[in-house]
């Protein structure tokens, strides 16, 4: 793989009913930077990682998905961090009791390139973790 090659990796929170045993948002998103912070062909290449959430799971943990969706913005904007995100309304195929259904919500897609200031991120990430 060459420069320019985007390699996507794909992220499902757990389903709905699921939600005592599962990390937050922002725990989901702090393990994601520190484990491509580590990676070696972040260093070479632009690397896109989406978490997805589903809508059910917007509507029932809405302050979670508030405290998510602010620290996505925070990423977004602050250009110095170099992590461009970006929301996708989309649905996506589930199995669900034997059954194939469609599950609608949005992914949020980041993009990682050499540039990215992971440490920044994760720092951001961990303040608002201890509010």
């Amino acid at each position: 793989m060459g420069n320019g090659t985007k390699i996507h990796s794909q992220k499902k929170v757990k389903e709905p009913d699921k939600l005592s045993d599962r990390k937050s948002l922002l725990e989901t998103l702090k393990d994601t930077v520190e484990v491509f912070k580590s990676r070696k062909t972040v260093g070479r290449m632009k690397t896109e990682h989406s978490i997805f959430i589903p809508t059910t799971l917007m509507i029932e943990q809405e302050q979670e998905n508030r405290e998510f969706v602010l620290a996505v913005k925070k990423i977004n904007e602050t250009e110095s961090w170099h992590c461009p995100v970006v929301p996708e309304q989309r649905e996506i195929p589930v199995v669900k009791d034997g059954k194939r259904a469609m599950v609608a919500g949005v992914d949020f897609v980041f993009t990682f390139s050499p540039e990215t200031d992971f440490d920044a991120i994760l720092n951001e990430l961990e303040s608002r973790l201890k509010q």
